[in-house]
């Protein structure tokens, strides 16, 4: 078990630190702290029960792409420095992140 800890603890913060880092790179603002934190923790919540188990890199590759893309919309939606409009799902700068999460 120490060692599922171990890969979720990692698997939360290189995923909450890559989905800050490249919201930062594609709208120069920043998360808060506390969505950065309930990120991570959530993000450690999923990786939890999978982490100590062998399985093929496509499940482990599919899961983690749509942990990254989800995690970066939600930044978009809890940052405050960003003001997307009524009728816009997310500003069109959010694709400027696709690269990076994808690659």
């Amino acid at each position: 078990m120490p060692v599922a800890a171990v890969r979720a603890g990692l698997f939360a913060v290189l995923g909450t630190a890559v989905a800050g880092t490249v919201h930062h790179l594609a709208f120069d603002a920043n998360p808060s702290w506390s969505v950065r934190t309930l990120a991570a923790l959530v993000l450690f919540g999923l990786a939890l029960p999978g982490a100590g188990h062998d399985k093929p890199l496509i499940r482990q590759l599919m899961p983690a792409v749509a942990a990254q893309a989800v995690v970066g919309f939600w930044f978009v939606r809890a940052d405050d420095a960003l003001t997307v409009p009524a009728h816009g799902v997310w500003p069109s700068s959010v694709h400027a992140g696709w690269p990076v999460i994808c690659c």
